[in-house]
């Protein structure tokens, strides 16, 4: 139901030419909901924190299917299409990968202003983000 409510409010403001902002609350939600779909990664949680730079986003997921370089593409680039839609643009991205065999989790981060370059574009390819914004390391 409430995922009916987002669509059609959102529907009827790109329809009258407003643009769609939304706050943090909302954000949170379309995640939750975005990330319970069949095809997407288990969400263990979220996170929105305020820096110098802006808004930053962490998401904690659990890492379940044997592609992982597709895990972390549809993590960045949902995140990516979130900041669009976000009264406060998001400055910088996480992705904490949680492992089932409690392996160290893997923790990705990249600029948005980057992710927009690539994602934004039809020039690039999957190995051209990942080698020019993600930053991959160990907790």
């Amino acid at each position: 139901m409430l995922k009916t409510i987002i669509i059609l409010t959102l529907m009827f403001r790109v329809t009258n030419g407003q643009s769609i902002k939304l706050a943090e609350s909302q954000l949170k939600t379309l995640l939750i909901r975005y990330f319970s779909e069949k095809n997407m990664p288990n969400l263990i949680g979220s996170r929105l924190f305020k820096s110098k730079e802006g808004l930053r986003v962490q998401l904690d997921i659990e890492h379940v299917n044997d592609d992982l370089n597709n895990t972390i593409y549809l993590c960045f680039k949902s995140l990516n299409k979130l900041s669009k839609v976000s009264e406060k643009p998001f400055s910088e991205l996480f992705v904490i990968i949680h492992f089932k065999n409690d392996d160290i989790p893997l923790v990705i981060s990249a600029s948005n202003h980057c992710l927009d370059k690539f994602f934004d574009s039809t020039l690039f390819d999957k190995s051209d983000w990942k080698n020019n914004c993600l930053n991959i390391g160990n907790l």
